[in-house]
């Protein structure tokens, strides 16, 4: 049996401060998600779409993490969670 379950979503960054908000790296929590981001400079009261692509290869209950490191030293973490099934 080999499973090839693709799940596939997005997340929403709103900058809510007065200064830009510069994402310096975005990285998940292992090798079956990928994630990208559409801007890494966020304009004051802007918004930046952050896509996400989890590849199941087993049946499995499935939590991954998304991370986006802000300039700045702080840190928006984004989970995903969902059940891999035939």
């Amino acid at each position: 049996l080999r499973l090839a379950c693709r799940t596939q979503t997005s997340f929403v960054i709103n900058n809510q401060n007065d200064d830009i908000m510069h994402i310096d790296s975005l990285y998940t929590s292992c090798e079956c998600t990928t994630a990208s981001i559409d801007l890494t400079d966020i304009e004051p009261r802007g918004k930046a779409i952050v896509n996400v692509i989890f590849k199941a290869d087993k049946i499995e209950h499935f939590m991954r993490e998304i991370y986006a490191d802000i300039r700045g030293g702080k840190q928006i973490i984004m989970t995903i969670n969902g059940e891999a099934i035939e």
